[in-house]
């Protein structure tokens, strides 16, 4: 046992290195596939741990190398099936040791609640191995832990509470957590079929608009889409800025509002948002120059949705009114310096008989 400790005590540097190399490199490799997860945790065990380890076990190990869980990393999945995405993934660039691996998932022992990780023991394989930046570190092993952020709710909550086995629960509650247990586990496989349906319905979403079929209700996805693929959007946001240099950004924390304001004007659907700009796509272009006259080059980032923030300027200003301008800026979210200062510029472009 000294000696493990004292092998620890000489290795903890490298072990402490090599956590963060192994935690950007599956960092790396997870984004490359375009999967986002809510957390990548890991930890080197620390010596009082490793003690209590040793301890534990007798005389199970020999040398420190044998204990795989020195380095320990965990990611949390949003989405159940993003588990097994994630493991193909890994297993492709790591040496997976399988004896010592274990799907908790697919237990098959009823007495213990619930669902837990997928363990995985890995070391780098010949070909990462042999790089100069993994050198160090091609004999040293560690744990993987995949899991749901619902699985691990259950595990946090199961850990807090203390009791993984039916034969420790009380009598009268012991149904109440086989059922929690199994809301959780219908929740994860209820989220992966909203995952689908919502990337199916994107994806007609989209055939529709290519066709030109635009009934279709204002939402996140129809809205997005529909800026993203109309050619009218598109040519009245470069007529605007034909003779500027700003830069373009695309913001979709913006769609919400513009979801809310398109219902204050009473527009409910995509066919209906395509007949108003195309009714005024001449005043929106005429008023995108004239506003944009105060502004300097490059002094502004403009929206990619810009074609909708001119529509609406085009339909306050037809039907203008203190107090209809008022109630637009307050339904768009306005601050309060951006407040004056719009009032103040659609007073000054009437004094000037602006007209469309």
């Amino acid at each position: 046992m000294n000696n493990i400790l004292n092998q620890y005590e000489d290795k903890k540097v490298i072990y402490m290195k090599y956590e963060q190399q192994i935690k950007k490199l599956i960092e790396f490799l997870i984004k490359e596939e375009g999967i986002e997860v809510h957390a990548i945790d890991s930890r080197v065990k620390e010596k009082d741990s490793l003690s209590r380890k040793l301890k534990k076990k007798g005389n199970k190990y020999n040398n420190l190398e044998e204990i795989t869980d020195i380095l320990g990393l965990r990611i949390i999945t949003y989405f159940e099936d993003d588990v097994d995405r994630i493991a193909e993934i890994l297993k492709k660039q790591f040496h997976l040791d399988e004896e010592n691996s274990i799907d908790k998932r697919k237990k098959n022992d009823p007495s213990v609640f619930g669902y837990s990780s997928l363990h995985y023991i890995l070391t780098l394989n010949e070909l990462r191995a042999s790089l100069p930046e993994y050198s160090n570190y091609k004999d040293l092993t560690f744990e993987l832990q995949i899991r749901s952020i619902l699985q691990h709710a259950w595990a946090e909550i199961e850990h807090d509470i203390g009791y993984k086995s039916k034969y420790e629960i009380p009598g009268e509650i012991r149904r109440d957590f086989s059922r929690i247990a199994g809301l959780l586990e219908l929740a994860d496989k209820e989220f992966i079929r909203l995952k689908d349906f919502l990337k199916g319905y994107a994806e007609n979403v989209e055939k529709k608009i290519q066709n030109h079929s635009l009934d279709l209700e204002i939402n996140k996805i129809t809205l997005q889409e529909f800026l993203n693929k109309s050619s009218e959007v598109k040519e009245i946001r470069e007529q605007i800025l034909s003779d500027l240099k700003v830069a373009m950004e695309s913001d979709i924390r913006l769609i919400e509002n513009d979801i809310r304001v398109l219902k204050f004007f009473e527009i409910n659907s995509i066919a209906e948002l395509d007949s108003v700009i195309n009714l005024n796509r001449d005043k929106i272009i005429e008023f995108g120059k004239e506003w944009m006259k105060e502004y300097d080059d490059d002094t502004i980032k403009i929206d990619a949705s810009i074609t909708l923030f001119y529509l609406y300027y085009v339909l306050v200003y037809q039907d203008y009114s203190i107090d209809y301008l008022t109630k637009y800026l307050e339904i768009s979210s306005m601050s309060d310096v951006a407040y004056d200062e719009f009032i103040e510029r659609f007073e000054e472009l009437k004094r000037e008989g602006f007209e469309l």
